[in-house]
């Protein structure tokens, strides 16, 4: 009678072990969900936050640095995922920096004075703006171009 109680305990100790290391070992599956959850947000913030307004793009530049941190912050147990969160960390990174320049560009254009001087700095801010968001676009191919890979990667089986 004492050994079927000690069982008692230790069986349901043993399943909770099991349940508690299978948990702490991620899917591939879930780490790419993770992954691909991040480069969503990031997505869903540049389509939901297209302006013109200085203020507007200088917030979507502090809100993507956010998501940029939590990317480069979350861990992953697949060196390949890591490969690619790393890229696409970077390429977000740029994406932010080359929308500060455009929303400061574009700040500076609307306080230019009407003079020949106020119209030297809207040409200036011009085109630092279209060179920014030209450099925005190319970043932002990069980062489609990875996304692509990751969902290639993450459609293979687990070997």
């Amino acid at each position: 009678m004492l050994g079927f109680r000690r069982y008692i305990v230790i069986f349901p100790l043993c399943v909770s072990m099991a349940f508690l290391l299978a948990s702490c070992n991620q899917s591939k599956q879930s780490q790419c969900q993770r992954l691909i959850e991040l480069v969503n947000k990031q997505n869903e913030l540049v389509q939901k936050n297209k302006g013109t307004k200085a203020d507007t793009t200088l917030q979507l530049a502090s809100d993507l640095d956010k998501v940029t941190k939590d990317m480069a912050d979350t861990k992953f147990g697949d060196p390949q995922l890591t490969a690619f969160q790393s890229r696409l960390a970077q390429s977000s990174q740029t994406i932010s920096q080359e929308i500060i320049k455009a929303g400061n560009a574009l700040s500076s254009a609307t306080t230019a004075e009407i003079t020949p001087a106020g119209r030297t700095k809207v040409e200036t801010a011009k085109k630092d703006i279209e060179a920014a968001l030209k450099n925005a676009a190319v970043a932002a191919k990069q980062s489609d171009d990875i996304a692509q890979e990751v969902n290639q990667y993450c459609k293979k089986p687990e070997s």
